[in-house]
Parts: C-alpha cells; structure tokens; sequence
C-alpha cells in the first residue's frame, strides 16, 4: 500500500485487515512460537496501521517496525501512543533495510510481499537472510496461486459496504488473473459518501504477485529457509489448515538455514 490515506480511509483499512487475518489472535500464536524459540525482538516489515506491531509489544516482543507509506505509520504511532506504547514507527523499504539491533524473526503480514516483484521478493529474502540468525523465523502469507485458478471471480463483484464515521464506503472488484504470470491485476472501485450529495469514486489499481506452494518452497530453499509450518488462512481461533487448492492464504513459517 503506497498511496497516502485519509483518516476515515486508516480506519477502513484497519476494520479490512482486522477481519481477515485477525491480529489479535494471530498475535498471541506468534508471540507463543517466539517464546519457545527465546526470540525477544523481531522486525516487521510493511508494518501499516500497527496491526501486528502493537498487540506484539503488548506481549512483550521487542518489535522493530517499518513502512513506506507515511500515512499508515502516522496512524500507527498515533494509536500507539494513545495506548501507553512504546514503540517507534520507521519509513524504511523492507528490500533493503537492516535493523540497528539483532532480531530472531521477521514477520510480513496481510499479503504485504505481493506488492514486490519476483525479482524484489527474491532480493527481500536475501536481505531477511543476512540479518537473521542461524534457525531464524521468517513469517509471510501470500495469495494462493493454486486456489485462485480454481475460485477466481471472472466479473465485476461487491465486496465490500460499510459506514466509517460519517463516510459510507462501498468497494466493487474488477480483477484480472494472469496464469502464465502468475499476477493478479487488481482494480477496485471505490465509492465514497459523507452526505447525500457527495459521492466520490475512486480507482485503485495493483499487480500482486501471487505464488504457489511449490514455487514459495523452491525460492526459499535458493535463498536458504526451510518451510517448517504452513497454514491457510486466519480465524478468530486461530491460523486454518492448508489445504492446496481450498485455501486462499499461503501463511509461511520459515526458518533460517546454514548454507
């Protein structure tokens, strides 16, 4: 996400990702795993509105977080200082920051790497690679490539209406699977409303890259992770099963391996 946004639009945001991945729950498995692995500071990387960052730190995760987009990180440190947390947003580029402090996991959550080329993905995993030590985590989650060729919505959908305040939102889906490039070509429509007479649309257009189970397993093994867990999706209770071509998350816990 590198658009700047309103605040009504930070808190549409924040309600979007909240109800599909479910960082409060997702928080405490996360927090569980580190404590068994002693790992006391990670980083997160496209770190947005705070989702992941915050509830971490509450469990008492030393948490590095960065973004580029400065809206989402003002929003962030806003919701943080209002809750008594200390915890310092940064505008950085995940291809190639490295944290001042040793981490023992990076975390890159809600679908955060698709905005990144293969080229870029690759280059990430490089840098994850050189800052994390021996038997670190590495925590992402992706479209699934494998599920999307058999669920994608070939026509105009409504995906989305709800009120934020005082704004009425109400998002249609135009998107574009390309198989051969494995790119999702997302365009969504995005109607917006304070009063009865000002409506507004807005386009919002992306390429994501989407991967499958087989290629994310072959690019990680190049760069040196190991795919230890993966999961399919969020829930209230918790992370859902994979299954390949039923799941329309791939969430990915890695592990740094000695080349």
């Amino acid at each position: 996400m590198s658009q700047e946004m309103s605040k009504e639009d930070l808190e549409y945001y924040d309600e979007c990702q909240g109800s599909r991945t479910h960082p409060e729950t997702t928080s405490k498995l996360l927090t569980k795993l580190f404590r068994a692995r002693n790992i006391v500071s990670i980083l997160d990387c496209g770190c947005g509105t705070g989702a992941y960052a915050i509830p971490l730190t509450k469990e008492g995760i030393n948490v590095t977080a960065i973004d580029i987009n400065n809206s989402v990180m003002n929003r962030a440190q806003e919701k943080a200082n209002r809750q008594g947390i200390g915890i310092k947003f940064k505008n950085a580029n995940m291809i190639n920051y490295k944290p001042n402090k040793r981490v023992g996991a990076i975390i890159s959550m809600y679908n955060t790497i698709s905005v990144l080329t293969r080229d870029q993905f690759k280059k990430t995993l490089r840098n994850w690679h050189e800052i994390l030590p021996p038997k670190g985590l590495l925590i992402f989650d992706v479209y699934n490539f494998d599920y999307m060729k058999r669920k994608y919505i070939t026509t105009r959908y409504l995906t989305d209406a709800k009120q934020i305040g005082s704004k009425f939102y109400v998002v249609f889906h135009d998107d574009r699977l390309d198989e051969k490039e494995k790119i999702m070509r997302v365009k969504m429509e995005i109607f917006k409303q304070t009063k009865w007479t000002d409506l507004k649309k807005e386009i919002y257009q992306e390429n994501l890259q989407i991967y499958s189970v087989n290629e994310l397993e072959k690019i990680l093994k190049e760069i040196g992770f190991k795919i230890l867990e993966k999961h399919g999706g969020y829930s209230k209770k918790g992370f859902l099963p994979f299954k390949n071509e039923k799941s329309e998350f791939i969430v990915i816990t890695a592990e740094k391996i000695n080349q």
